[in-house]
């Protein structure tokens, strides 16, 4: 059903249709583009995981549309090569509808990339610029637990500055608060930030997870730096790693912060005006 909503969406001039897909993972689309973000849709982690009782992960969220009914896709745009954030198994399914698909990556994992799939990569590091067809994207480095940069292959964890169709968008992939991001975010002054708020326990810590910003993390970073509205992800996907949203609605209330919790398999549009729209279906 979600491919057929999505296939048959007719966004207007200046509008931006998306889609939350679970975890990181959204689609959007315009009147002329449709590009996915840190698409999982596959069991790869649960099997990678599955005889490894102090890091399995266990699904608490059906997958929504299998890869292959992505039709229509343009770009894929990928923010670190976690196996929730790059999946080789979705993106090959969503290559293989739509072959002329460009992915872009981090330079750390465009190589990777280019050998487990047959299409077009785009390779951006921390600072770099690049647009193309009505797309612009501006990449800055993301910092979870730490930046990880080599010389040769430069940082692995990036979060995006999105342009479409009049509007600016940020992603933040998988990142805790740093300078850097504050300042960036001040100067892109985004309509809608999609912000990570599972954060980090100290069990998890020790297990070796990555960290994320904590809702209250992701409101204070939201406010201090003029988000017009925040969309919180990176929750009810596994249990071994999730937050309850309804802590990041009872602050954002509290703080006075505008925000959109998204529900899965519903439609939401991003009017000219910077207004959303929601589709219930």
């Amino acid at each position: 059903m979600l491919g057929s909503i999505i296939k048959e969406a007719q966004p207007k001039v200046g509008e931006i249709y998306f889609w939350w897909i679970g975890q990181s993972g959204f689609v959007l689309k315009t009147d002329s583009l449709c590009i996915v973000i840190d698409p999982y849709l596959s069991t790869t982690l649960e099997k990678a995981t599955m005889e490894q009782s102090w890091k399995r992960h266990i699904r608490m969220m059906d997958i929504l549309i299998e890869p292959i009914e992505l039709s229509k896709v343009d770009y894929i745009l990928i923010s670190h090569e976690h196996r929730d954030h790059y999946d080789q198994v979705t993106v090959s399914g969503i290559l293989s509808s739509n072959p002329a698909c460009t992915v872009i990556a981090s330079k750390a994992l465009a190589q990777r990339i280019k050998a487990e799939q047959n299409c077009r990569v785009i390779s951006l590091d921390d600072g770099q610029h690049w647009d193309e067809n009505g797309l612009t994207i501006d990449s800055i480095r993301a910092k979870h637990n730490n930046y990880d940069q080599k010389e040769e292959t430069g940082f692995p964890y990036l979060s995006y500055a999105i342009r479409l169709s009049s509007h600016t968008l940020f992603f933040a992939g998988d990142t805790i608060p740093h300078p850097p991001l504050e300042a960036f975010l001040s100067s892109i002054k985004p309509e809608m930030a999609f912000l990570p708020i599972n954060g980090y326990t100290q069990e998890l810590l020790e297990k070796g997870f990555a960290s994320n910003l904590t809702y209250l993390e992701a409101i204070n970073l939201a406010l201090k730096t003029n988000v017009e509205i925040a969309i919180p992800c990176h929750y009810d996907m596994f249990t071994i790693n999730t937050e309850q949203v309804g802590r990041f609605v009872n602050e954002a209330n509290k703080q006075g912060l505008s925000y959109l919790i998204p529900t899965v398999n519903d439609t939401y549009i991003l009017e000219q005006g910077g207004t959303i729209r929601w589709i219930l279906h």
